[in-house]
């Protein structure tokens, strides 16, 4: 099974205007946590097209996906713990990620669909 990579990229200005800013550019501002105690929380920013793509497969949102950081070695394994939706558009307005590490346990929620 092929790994799902999302490529991101460090953003260093946060806030409601500059969130405001790079969605008008075609990006969803994101956050990277968890992954124990002394991890602090990244703030990142991808490319809206790439990840409204990967997140209509069928595999979803419940899927462990590899993070990049663009123009660095860096890479980590998360998977989506929220994701904001604008109303209207039904475009992704803001992704959480939460970081997996080996033998580490997590919550999720499983959408079962009953057929037939």
């Amino acid at each position: 099974m092929a790994e799902l990579v999302i490529e991101v990229e460090r953003r260093s200005s946060t806030g409601k205007g500059a969130n405001r800013k790079l969605r008008q550019q075609g990006l969803i501002p994101a956050i990277v946590y968890g992954g124990g105690k002394d991890k602090e929380s990244v703030p990142v920013v991808i490319g809206r097209h790439a990840v409204t793509e990967l997140l209509k497969q069928e595999k979803g949102r419940n899927t462990v996906f590899l993070l990049k950081m663009k123009g660095t070695k860096q890479e980590r394994h998360a998977m989506v713990r929220d994701a904001q939706i604008d109303p209207i558009t039904r475009q992704y307005v803001h992704l959480d990620f939460i970081r997996v590490m080996k033998g580490q346990r997590l919550k999720v929620e499983v959408p079962i669909v009953l057929e037939g």
